[in-house]
């Protein structure tokens, strides 16, 4: 009677062994599978991330980006105190590679008027006025090499995909 008992203990060991391997191997299976389609599909957001960027993040037109007035025109107070301009640069497109940056590549001046106010010694009024300051506002941007040293381009292009 042990004996058959030892020979059950045995064989249901031996079983559950042989299955839980099966078992193992058929679940790595599965992993393996489960591993091979989340690659894929991070590959699939990956590749439609790098063209939802590339429609919409080349360094070809600029962005509107706020100036303070005073740190181009110092000693008085302006109302607005800032202003809008359009720029180029990091923040306004990106470059086919980190080897270039993004630059104005034609520029105008822009003429914005102000109210401004500049404050006297004491007992004297402030001195109002209505001030015409000329700016830079950036009409194109275009890729350079990061590297001045880089040769032959030193022509700004355009990465415009149009």
């Amino acid at each position: 009677m042990w004996r058959i008992s030892f020979i059950a203990v045995v064989c249901a060991i031996l079983f559950l062994d042989s299955t839980s391997g099966r078992h193992s191997h058929s679940h790595k299976r599965r992993n393996h599978r489960h591993e091979a389609q989340q690659a894929s599909i991070d590959e699939k957001l990956a590749l439609e991330h790098s063209v939802r960027v590339g429609e919409t993040c080349t360094c070809n037109q600029p962005k509107l980006h706020v100036v303070q007035v005073s740190d181009h025109y110092p000693g008085r107070s302006y109302l607005p105190h800032c202003t809008v301009l359009h720029r180029c640069g990091k923040h306004a497109g990106c470059c086919a590679t980190d080897e270039l940056r993004c630059v104005a590549s034609e520029k105008e001046k822009v003429v914005l008027h102000f109210f401004s106010i500049k404050m006297m010694d004491k007992g004297q009024p402030p001195e109002k006025k209505i001030a015409k300051l000329t700016f830079t506002n950036h009409t194109k941007c275009g890729c350079i090499p990061v590297d001045p040293s880089f040769p032959a381009q030193s022509l700004i292009y355009s990465e415009n995909m149009d």
